[in-house]
């Protein structure tokens, strides 16, 4: 847990995801995920909570919010610590915004989280929320989920959210580019016959061009860097993106 801390702190963690460079590690998708956050980035002097916050990379897109971060881990400038399965000690309905980047994934009791979010909500605030399509599993310390886009827009209505705008990140050709580049280097030259040869070769000149091979992905592939979360959108996916409101509750006859 130390490490994850000190990792999370880490001036280069945040640099990698506020500012990606091409050839760094994960940058198709971090880029992807940086070009959607740009979405939401307003001046507005907004009450945002950052629920899972770690180093709160994104902190800059809200320069005027009155910025509370929230996590489990005992991360420098915490403002509120997370019992999970208990309230946040913050009253109802006081965030205009709420920010869960990366998170869900890693969250066991995903119906108290996006309860949690709903109740902390103001009508009419917003939540944005990104979690992972199809990736490998990464503790932090633990990895317990995957979704859909229907998948997640169902559990979204189960915890009482109206998905106003949902997007695909990396899809396609860098979907299997990241796939390729987040696979071992260990593989023994004969292991898979001479299919398994081809790939180990690949994989190695991938990682030795990396840098290049960013940069034409990113000209080559643009339309898949952020995709319409419609019925004609790609089927295959590294992360999901969504920006969701409150559902008003029934009126009583």
């Amino acid at each position: 847990m130390q490490e994850l801390e000190r990792t999370l702190d880490g001036t280069l963690y945040n640099r990698q995801r506020m500012a990606p460079l091409p050839g760094e590690p994960l940058y198709l998708c971090l880029s992807d995920l940086r070009l959607a956050m740009e979405t939401v980035r307003t001046s507005e002097p907004l009450r945002l909570l950052d629920f899972g916050c770690g180093g709160s990379p994104y902190r800059e897109l809200f320069p005027h919010a009155d910025y509370v971060r929230a996590d489990y881990t005992q991360v420098s400038g915490l403002d509120v610590p997370i019992a999970p399965g208990k309230p946040l000690p913050l009253a109802d309905g006081s965030f205009d915004l709420i920010l869960s980047t990366q998170v869900l994934e890693h969250v066991e009791d995903v119906g108290w989280y996006l309860g949690e979010a709903h109740r902390l909500l103001k009508p009419g605030g917003r939540l944005v929320l990104s979690t992972h399509g199809f990736f490998q599993d990464h503790g932090c310390p633990y990895d317990f989920f995957r979704w859909t886009g229907e998948g997640l827009r169902v559990q979204l209505a189960l915890s009482r959210f109206n998905v106003d705008k949902l997007f695909l990140l990396t899809g396609g050709m860098r979907m299997a580019l990241t796939c390729f580049e987040t696979m071992p280097l260990d593989w023994r030259w004969n292991e898979g016959g001479g299919h398994g040869m081809v790939v180990s070769l690949f994989m190695r000149l991938l990682h030795v061009f990396k840098s290049g091979v960013h940069s034409w992905a990113d000209r080559q592939f643009a339309n898949q860097r952020v995709i319409d979360g419609g019925p004609a959108s790609a089927r295959s996916y590294i992360g999901l993106f969504v920006i969701a409101s409150p559902a008003h509750p029934p009126e009583e006859n």
